[in-house]
């Protein structure tokens, strides 16, 4: 095969992959696990037919933890597979991971290990032991062919560690024994590489309960205190498992690493409180005195007390009082103020939060929102609303108003999801009464939740409190409660709500607000699992022609139109696209509707859009989705009929044949636009190429009417005639 052939090749498997890519992002956003775990396994198939170098990347990329690429698609299937307790839906991905990951060839040896521990570490979390095992048995052979000691240390001490996680302790002790030969071994000009890879040895050795050894390693890493500190430390934890209670302390107190001691020393001493062992808060306060020898004292005094904390507040409380930063410090005391609350010791949590507060307003501006949302995220993850409420009312300062309305919403949210009233309750009425929107979805979310506890008569109360101007906030609560009380089965009460909201929307003064109003109608009526609300739709056109500005108008549709689009209401989405008075913003609400109605797999819905848009390079760009898609479920015949309706449209993209844009001035770049009537036809071509049709493929290449173009893009062509 040419060079030109190559390079065509990769392009082809670039675009095909990472269309399969957003296909499997779409499935996993709409929590549809089996499809997601079927595009997996395709893309799996799609990467083991690679040339080796592409192959081994683009496994390690999809199974690995890729930097950069979060959430990763691979660990989001795993992860939501364990919490619904439905492993089968992705071990078929896995077990198709391991077999291509295995035909990597010996070149790619600490790749190969890598990808299968990794698969390995799934099988884990899923509880599937013996997979699992024969997973790290493969990963450990392929070890064998990785080149180098240092390289080999670095693959063998996880697979060792994930070893003991499945319970093949005596196997794990092998593949250490392995590393510890490979990492003395190692010759470097810096001796303290060898160092590290030992102090990684032992660390794994002391996890596997070889204490001794790992002794007998860690002793010797003088030149690297911070590794030997780690090291350690796991020795310690080993001790402590194994009731070795002098032991654990007196190793604790050898490491040199001042912040490892101390922390060593808190897990000591936690363990000794615990068991009720004499001087564990001796232990505690020698801990504390190492901490604050350390360069970042606040941070490891942080872990120190945190670690304590766990067994006795008060001794862990009075240190955290004396922290001098103020950010470390409210963070402890929000720590320990759950923690009584958990214990239902109101009384001293309120005391603690109080002292929250004030280490709160002490924290630099400019740091403080972030704190604050870190604080109140982490008090509402065990459903603690009234610190969660303390903490975001805690700051003073007039230009934090803002992000505490945001955060004040964030808990009205969780709480009315679970079901907490009186919480959300109190929390949106601290929401200021300026900011109509913040206090309107408050409301809305809270009207919501009484609807589902059966108190429907406290929603419609909640009403009473939108101000009389606000006729937009009155017409979305009334909406809201409205689609609720349908969704519960009260239908009669729901309908008269609903033509309540439809009466007061279109008596709304401004167009701007009665666009907004018969829009929020409509949704809730789609979001009630309803047809489409004509005269709302119908409220919406003539609002936006009454708006004299038509990019208001179109600014405010598109906002409408991509909020629709997330909850994927796609026919309320295109009829409010199709409202937009300027054409130019119209067709981009258009692709819009239609890009996540072809992510979300809805083909009716595309070809809609494709109907309904008046220009024609954007139809036949859908169209060519629409046949990449087909192509991909085996559907040959949909896919040449979508190619014959795109070259008909294709003919009737207006001059010049080939568009450029240039960007810049000086030095200015030059790109070719891949929608002129030229490049329309070279994507034509090659997708009918692609289907091994090569009479229809070379014949549309022939439209071109640039001689240079038309024979490269019949070369592209014939690349697919050699591999068919």
């Amino acid at each position: 095969m040419t060079g030109f052939c190559l390079q065509e090749q990769d392009t082809e498997s670039d675009r095909h992959f990472f269309s399969r890519m957003r296909r499997l992002e779409a499935d996993l956003a709409a929590e549809r696990l089996e499809a997601a775990s079927d595009q997996m396994t395709a893309l799996l198939k799609l990467a083991g037919s690679l040339p080796a170098p592409q192959k081994a990347l683009r496994l390690a990329g999809l199974i690995t933890e890729e930097p950069g690429y979060n959430p990763n698609p691979w660990r989001t299937l795993i992860e939501t597979a364990d919490e619904r307790d439905q492993p089968g839906l992705v071990l078929p991905m896995l077990a198709e991971a391991v077999r291509e990951t295995r035909t990597l060839g010996a070149g790619y040896s600490f790749l190969k290990s890598q990808t299968l521990l990794a698969i390995a570490r799934a099988y884990l979390a899923l509880d599937q032991l013996e997979a699992a095992g024969a997973t790290l048995e493969l990963a450990a052979q392929a070890v064998q062919t990785v080149q180098g000691d240092e390289f080999k240390v670095n693959a063998l001490v996880p697979i060792a560690d994930a070893a003991v996680s499945a319970g093949r302790v005596d196997r794990a002790i092998a593949l250490l024994n392995q590393a510890n030969r490979h990492a003395s071994a190692i010759v470097h000009p810096n001796p303290t590489r060898r160092s590290s890879a030992l102090a990684k040895v032992a660390a794994s050795y002391a996890k596997a309960g070889q204490i001794t050894l790992a002794q007998q390693i860690a002793q010797r890493l003088t030149d690297v205190p911070y590794a030997q500190g780690q090291a350690k430390l796991e020795i310690v934890r080993m001790q402590l498992t194994q009731s070795q209670w002098e032991s654990a302390a007196a190793t604790a107190r050898s490491i040199a690493d001042p912040s490892a001691r101390a922390i060593a020393l808190a897990e000591v001493a936690s363990a000794y409180t615990a068991r009720n062992l004499t001087g564990g808060e001796a232990l505690f306060q020698e801990a504390v005195t190492v901490a604050k020898s350390v360069n970042d004292t606040e941070f490891t005094l942080e872990t120190v007390v945190n670690t304590y904390a766990g067994v006795r507040i008060d001794p862990a409380l009075a240190v955290a009082q004396a922290m001098t930063d103020a950010e470390k410090r409210s963070s402890v005391l929000t720590n320990l103020a759950l923690q009584l609350w958990g214990q239902q010791q109101t009384d001293q949590a309120a005391a603690v939060m109080q002292q929250v507060e004030t280490a709160l307003r002490q924290v630099p501006s400019d740091w403080q929102a972030f704190q604050v949302r870190q604080l109140v995220q982490r008090a509402i993850a065990v459903s603690a609303y009234d610190p969660a409420i303390r903490i975001a009312t805690a700051p003073t300062d007039p230009f934090l108003a803002g992000d505490r309305d945001i955060v004040l919403l964030l808990i009205v949210q969780r709480a009315a999801e679970r079901q907490a009233l009186a919480a959300a309750d109190q929390a949106w009425m601290k929401i200021a009464p300026e900011n109509l929107e913040i206090r309107s979805q408050a409301m809305m979310a809270l009207a919501t939740a009484y609807v589902n506890a059966n108190q429907a008569d406290r929603a419609l109360e909640l009403r009473q409190a939108v101000h009389p101007t606000d006729g937009l906030t009155q017409v979305r609560l009334t909406a809201a409660i409205a689609r609720q009380l349908l969704l519960t089965g009260n239908i009669d009460p729901a309908t008269d709500l609903f033509n309540e909201a439809r009466t007061t929307a279109a008596g709304l003064a401004t167009p701007i607000d009665r666009l907004q109003a018969a829009a929020a109608v409509a949704l809730e009526v789609a979001n009630a699992r309803q047809p489409v609300d004509p005269a709302m739709l119908d409220l919406v056109r003539r609002s936006a022609v009454e708006i004299n500005d038509f990019s208001t108008s179109s600014y405010y549709l598109w906002s409408l139109v991509e909020q629709t689009v997330a909850l994927r209401h796609f026919d309320l989405a295109l009829q409010l696209a199709l409202a937009t008075p300027d054409p130019d913003r119209r067709e981009m609400s258009l692709g819009t509707v239609a890009e996540a109605a072809l992510r979300d797999g809805h083909t009716d819905q595309v070809l809609k859009v494709i109907d309904q848009s008046r220009t024609p390079e954007i139809r036949v760009g859908l169209l060519l989705s629409l046949v990449e898609r087909a192509r991909q479920d085996g559907q040959p015949q949909e896919a040449i009929a979508y190619l014959a309706r795109a070259l008909e449209l294709a003919r009737t993209i207006p001059d010049p044949e080939i568009r450029t844009f240039t960007f810049g001035n000086e030095g200015s770049t030059v790109v070719d636009d891949d929608r002129d009537r030229a490049s329309t036809y070279e994507a034509i071509a090659i997708h009918y190429a692609q289907l091994a049709r090569q009479t229809e493929a070379l014949r549309v290449a022939g439209l071109i009417q640039h001689p240079q173009e038309r024979d490269r893009v019949r070369r592209r062509v014939l690349c697919y005639e050699t591999r068919t």
